[in-house]
């Protein structure tokens, strides 16, 4: 089990309560490893982790030493066993050093100790707003603050000039908030977490918008998020930014922030019609899986779908899907966009694009044909019916599960 390691010797270390520290208890295992390698009086200082090739099955830590920040030949090993850890000690090109052995077990067993500590709280800042350059999408300027969850919201008054996106002005909204977590990073993946899930949020909230992080969440004692006064990707122009429209947010979505929560597959179907805006101007094909499986994600709870009792797989998947239409869209214009659904299956199962990928910038207009150009329109017609249904489920307006309509049923 030495893999390529010169030597290995077990450490003993009591064993890891995982009903105590959670399911990150082996990221925060090797966080506390570090910060007391780090935080002792050895003179070693915690350089990386990881697990590769090279270091299998060993989760590898490495240290440096004193001011010049030497590199240490022997190391700390994890290895994961069932639901706890095995550490040792181990080398590749030189025998054990015993003061840095001394400085890595007194680490392994403080990280131990450590497990289930309380939480440190992080305050952070991060600006929002419309994608950047290559992205044919908008977001609207910002009316007024307002709190989203735990995340305060304040449009900024000065906009930012970038190239290649709508009118070539945005104007950030500065996010701010306070996440818990063993470390910062811990935090981070928490924040990221709940931005990404408010940029959702907002993107429903404003026809035709989409909101991003523009700049990733940091700390606050580092200082506050800006936007610099021109974007990398700018050119000079004579002409100032346009008065700003600004837009207000709906305040009957603020408390969707609830229904999130409370209704995980509503969050995924908001995070899936996100991926679509992202992407539906240049790769429409793959939008029209996103937003089928947004419309899906809503329509599950809605309709009761039998199964065959021959080979027990759902049957009705598509009625369900045109069903689902039918509460934002008139019932022949659900049936007719509901026909949407054999192309998506096109590209899921057989790999089919549909729109005018692949012809290049040059030949991004006129290279169309009118079969092409259908298929975009249909595409923005099924994200509007997406976005409708999205805004329903957050108001709480659909009704409970029934069955389909009869007139839908056989209709595969």
């Amino acid at each position: 089990m030495t893999g390529n390691y010169s030597w290995v010797d077990q450490v003993a270390v009591e064993s890891v309560d995982r009903a105590v520290v959670g399911k990150d208890w082996l990221d925060q295992w090797i966080h506390y490893a570090q910060r007391h390698l780090n935080e002792s009086n050895s003179g070693y200082v915690a350089m990386s982790s990881g697990y590769d090739p090279t270091t299998a099955p060993f989760i590898e830590l490495r240290a440096a030493r004193g001011e010049k920040h030497l590199d240490v030949d022997t190391r700390l090993l994890v290895l994961r066993v069932n639901d706890g850890i095995e550490v040792y000690l181990g080398g590749r090109d030189a025998g054990p050093d015993a003061e840095a052995c001394e400085a890595w077990i007194a680490a392994a067993k403080a990280a131990t100790a450590s497990l289930g500590s309380p939480e440190q709280t992080f305050e952070w800042t991060a600006l929002l707003g419309p994608p950047a350059a290559g992205v044919a999408a908008y977001f609207p300027p910002l009316a007024e603050s307002l709190v989203v969850g735990n995340i305060t919201l304040t449009p900024q008054p000065d906009p930012v000039q970038e190239t290649g996106t709508n009118a070539n002005w945005w104007w950030p909204i500065l996010a701010e908030g306070a996440h818990t977590g063993y470390s910062w990073t811990a935090a981070m993946k928490k924040v990221a977490f709940d931005l990404r899930r408010l940029c959702g949020l907002l993107s429903v909230a404003f026809d035709a918008g989409c909101a991003v992080i523009r700049e990733g969440p940091l700390p606050r004692e580092w200082g506050p998020r800006k936007a610099p006064p021109r974007a990398n990707r700018q050119t000079e122009v004579s002409e100032g930014p346009p008065p700003p429209h600004r837009q207000s947010f709906p305040a009957d979505l603020v408390p969707a922030w609830g229904e999130l929560e409370r209704r995980p597959w509503l969050a995924r179907a908001l995070e899936i019609y996100h991926e679509g805006l992202l992407i539906d101007s240049a790769h429409p094909s793959l939008a029209l899986v996103a937003y089928t499986a947004a419309i899906e994600a809503v329509g599950n709870p809605l309709f009761k779908v039998p199964k065959c009792p021959t080979c027990n797989t759902y049957t009705g998947v598509t009625a369900k899907f045109r069903a689902t239409l039918r509460y934002v869209l008139a019932d022949d214009e659900a049936d007719r966009l509901g026909r949407l659904y054999s192309p998506r299956s096109n590209t899921v199962h057989r790999g089919w694009l549909h729109g005018p990928e692949g012809t290049g910038d040059n030949l991004l207009i006129f290279g169309w044909e009118s079969q092409e150009i259908g298929f975009l329109s249909t595409v923005i017609q099924l994200r509007r019916a997406a976005r409708d249904l999205l805004l329903a489920a957050l108001r709480q307006e659909l009704p409970p599960k029934r069955d389909l309509p009869p007139d839908l049923i056989g209709s595969e």
